[in-house]
């Protein structure tokens, strides 16, 4: 558990360090976790500079206190990039979240998925659509994958539910 709250700790402080292009990042992290002690003179090593070492150990610690008692919750997960199941769909992307944090079934991360997305001020025939759309797709074991707004996102959600299909709703920060 002690590994696992540090690997946390780590993904949370680099992902705020401003100027650090994605694969820097990532290598970043990865050398990172390999280091018994992280200061000043492995992040220089690492290639920051003095304002980025800075934001990396200036980091609040009350952020990294919140996100790991979140993950005590039952059925809630911080899924990293390396993560089993961080969605290799997501690792397709120039530029992918780096780090997710999800609750309930993660293994449809990694299912067939189909995102349905629209208007919160949509007409009759766009709900219309959608749900008849969702409903379909979800009987044929494929996940729908929305955002939580009113309007065809939340219908979305409600026609896979209704036929107990899957759905993954998505947050941005």
């Amino acid at each position: 558990m002690q590994t696992e709250l540090k690997e946390i700790e780590t993904w949370l402080r680099c992902v705020a360090i401003k100027n650090i292009k994605y694969p820097h990042r990532l290598y970043l992290i990865n050398a990172l976790q390999q280091q018994p002690e992280i200061n000043s003179d492995a992040l220089r090593q690492l290639g920051l500079t003095d304002s980025q070492i800075s934001q990396y150990s200036g980091f609040p610690v009350q952020e990294i206190t919140r996100a790991q008692q979140w993950m005590a919750g039952k059925g809630q997960y911080f899924i990293h990039y390396h993560h089993p199941y961080y969605p290799q769909s997501l690792k397709q992307c120039a530029s992918p979240p780096l780090y997710l944090f999800a609750v309930g079934n993660i293994a449809l991360l990694n299912k067939v998925q189909l995102a349905i997305v629209g208007s919160r001020h949509c007409t009759y025939y766009g709900k219309y659509w959608a749900e008849r759309l969702s409903s379909d797709i979800a009987r044929h074991n494929i996940t729908i994958t929305s955002g939580l707004a009113v309007g065809i996102d939340a219908t979305a959600h409600r026609a896979a539910l209704s036929c107990t299909g899957e759905t993954i709703a998505v947050l941005g920060s």
